[in-house]
């Protein structure tokens, strides 16, 4: 179990979820008994799901206030380091960047199911000496991709809030990145914003096919097949068509 407070910020963990679904469909007619038609249409989803433990998690229990928990788009434990100093703060030590605490939280979702539609239809007529096959193709690809990245925040704490007996003056021996934290006085802090994407695309084709057996032992094989695959579009219009 992952309830508690504990297990949801350290070690970060994620779950994998990735099913699959398929339905098929078929009808072969025979229409004479030198014509025959085939319809199949199918839908396939695919999906890989990975999350952190702590999905809904309220950051407000965490004392954030309204102006930082309304811009969270999805819910989970921040990021939280907590280091002698933190980079660009202008400070250096022989021991820049070395943690002091093993870091809280930073497990991030990636969720990215894909549907398939596919239908498609064939004839085969035999006539003589010929056997032409014809038929059309038809898909449609829909994918939706999210990353939530670290859309509840990275904070970053170390001795500059903490530091003394004047806080403005730096000195390398005094101060501790966890007092900081107890404080919630971060050196620095982000928030990332990735929309949804949901993406599209199509696939279409049709084809002629003619097996002419000039003799019982020469035959030609003749066809054309057109196949127009589209770009990529959003839903939304967040990318470029």
């Amino acid at each position: 179990s992952y309830s508690t407070l504990a297990k949801q910020a350290s070690p970060a963990k994620t779950i994998n979820s990735n099913p699959t679904r398929t339905v098929l469909i078929g009808l072969t007619s025979t229409f004479t008994p030198n014509l025959i038609g085939d319809f199949r249409a199918s839908y396939t989803r695919l999906q890989f799901n990975s999350y952190p433990v702590s999905e809904g998690f309220d950051m407000a229990t965490l004392g954030f206030g309204t102006n930082v928990t309304s811009n969270v788009l999805y819910q989970q434990f921040p990021q939280i380091t907590v280091q002698q100093y933190n980079s660009g703060s202008g400070l250096v030590v022989s021991t820049f960047n070395a943690s002091e605490i093993d870091q809280l939280g930073g497990a991030t979702k990636t969720l990215a199911p894909q549907d398939t539609w596919h239908a498609q239809y064939h004839f085969t007529w035999i006539k003589g000496r010929h056997k032409i096959k014809t038929g059309v193709d038809a898909q449609l690809l829909r994918m939706n991709a999210y990353n939530s990245q670290f859309s509840a925040g990275q904070y970053f704490f170390d001795r500059v809030y903490s530091q003394g007996p004047d806080p403005s003056v730096s000195a390398s021996n005094s101060g501790h990145g966890f007092a900081s934290l107890l404080l919630g006085v971060p050196a620095s802090g982000t928030l990332t914003f990735t929309p949804r994407m949901f993406l599209y695309q199509h696939y279409r084709a049709a084809y002629i096919h003619d097996d002419w057996r000039l003799t019982n032992r020469l035959t030609l094989n003749l066809g054309v097949r057109y196949e127009y695959t589209s770009p990529y579009a959003e839903k939304w219009g967040n990318i470029g068509q």
